[in-house]
């Protein structure tokens, strides 16, 4: 996905999603699960800005957090 997600947003992703102060440590690529992986597949194709990505994991944590 990282690979994916770089070449996407032509921006090393790797470094700016493990050290980024702002992106909680659950969101992190490494630490996400499959179904999350596939559906971050198919939102990277919209995706112009790393912030893009950051908004989309932000998002994606609250409904997965909301019961």
């Amino acid at each position: 996905m990282t690979r994916l997600l770089t070449r996407r947003l032509k921006h090393d992703l790797s470094e700016e999603m493990r050290a980024a102060s702002q992106i909680p440590q659950g969101s992190r690529l490494s630490s996400l699960t499959l179904p999350v992986l596939e559906d971050l597949s198919e939102a990277l194709l919209d995706f112009t800005r790393l912030a893009d990505v950051e908004t989309w994991l932000e998002e994606r944590l609250a409904q997965s957090a909301t019961p």
